[in-house]
């Protein structure tokens, strides 16, 4: 996921078929002043893009994740996928639905918001074998 802004004064109006896509909201860039979407990208392991969905840039990233997957999987024809994603999308119910889905996932988190135990695990491997 990733939020791109545009440098343009107003946010878009809904029209009758196709939503407004640009809209002021959490700017990572630091930019709430401009509007703003929600891009979310599936590539392959060279890091090809092969999908790739937008959403409304007021739409909170950490909503994306399970619609973004599932979209994905249709386009590209594969149940097969490896979820990548950093502490924004780390939410419980995200991790439970990865796990329902069946996929592999690999998810970003502070070290320092973890347990001591799980700490100890990621910093020094090779005295848990």
């Amino acid at each position: 996921m990733a939020t791109l802004y545009f440098e343009i004064d107003h946010d878009d109006e809904d029209q009758y078929l196709w939503p407004g896509l640009r809209r002021r909201g959490y700017s990572k860039d630091h930019r709430s002043d401009l509007p703003q979407v929600v891009l979310g990208l599936c590539v392959n392991e060279l890091g090809m893009p092969l999908s790739y969905r937008i959403y409304p840039g007021h739409t909170y990233e950490g909503k994306t994740l399970v619609d973004g997957v599932e979209f994905s999987r249709k386009q590209i024809g594969t149940d097969s996928i490896t979820v990548v994603a950093d502490a924004g999308m780390l939410s419980s119910s995200n991790i439970s639905l990865i796990k329902e889905l069946g996929m592999s996932f690999i998810i970003s988190a502070r070290i320092r918001s973890m347990d001591s135990a799980v700490t100890q695990k990621i910093l020094y491997p090779s005295a848990h074998l």
